[in-house]
């Protein structure tokens, strides 16, 4: 089954307004954490002391997916687009850094599995939540161009050259990709960790100088 990587937003019900931009490597599981009773109970950050609130007053927060993206990679630099994006619309969000650094999912029981499912199951958004999204993304959805440039930019994607072969790659994942390898053991090569990985050697390309 194809792994969906996805932006997410979560929606004050009282207004329909943004209040939280997050990501997914997990699907829907990562949107969906969020308002899992025994998490609700445990957490004590900012996002989950709005939903506690909204709860409170009597309203069901709930989150709709923002966009969908083709790897990991692109991840980071796309959350960091939206909550730009939704910040300059004026939404006034939980989120406490620019984004991409995202989070994981916690494992929850199967039954909490099966009540989260049943009580979100079917549900569509609201007219005035989808004029909402559709104005604030109107004419600068991101084109895979610019998602590219972004990612490219991003401080922590650094280019790569394999010593053996001369081929020079965006980024250390993009290699893996190519020779179907952990890129962990390419990471570690860059670093000075290990000497090789797949019998070849790896630098950071800001780092070769044609030795």
């Amino acid at each position: 089954m194809k792994v969906k990587y996805l932006i997410y937003g979560l929606i004050d019900s009282r207004n329909d307004d943004i209040f939280y931009i997050g990501q997914s490597s997990l699907g829907l599981k990562r949107p969906k954490y969020h308002f899992y009773p025994c998490i609700l109970k445990k957490l004590k950050s900012y996002v989950y002391n709005k939903i506690r609130y909204l709860q409170k007053l009597g309203y069901n927060p709930y989150f709709v997916i923002l966009e969908e993206v083709d790897s990991i990679d692109l991840l980071n630099a796309t959350e960091k687009y939206y909550i730009n994006l939704y910040k300059r619309e004026g939404n006034n969000l939980c989120n406490l850094t620019a984004g991409g650094g995202g989070t994981y999912g916690r494992k929850v029981s199967e039954k909490t599995k099966k009540l989260m499912s049943k009580k979100y199951k079917g549900r569509k958004l609201s007219n005035r939540t989808k004029v909402k999204i559709s104005k604030a993304k109107k004419g600068i959805k991101l084109l895979e161009e610019t998602k590219h440039k972004i990612l490219l930019n991003s401080p922590k994607r650094k280019p790569i050259i394999c010593i053996e072969t001369q081929e020079i790659f965006d980024s250390i994942r993009q290699a893996s990709k190519k020779y179907k390898c952990d890129f962990r053991g390419i990471a570690r090569c860059c670093k000075g960790e290990y000497k090789q990985c797949i019998n070849k050697h790896w630098k950071y390309l800001e780092e070769f100088k044609g030795d």
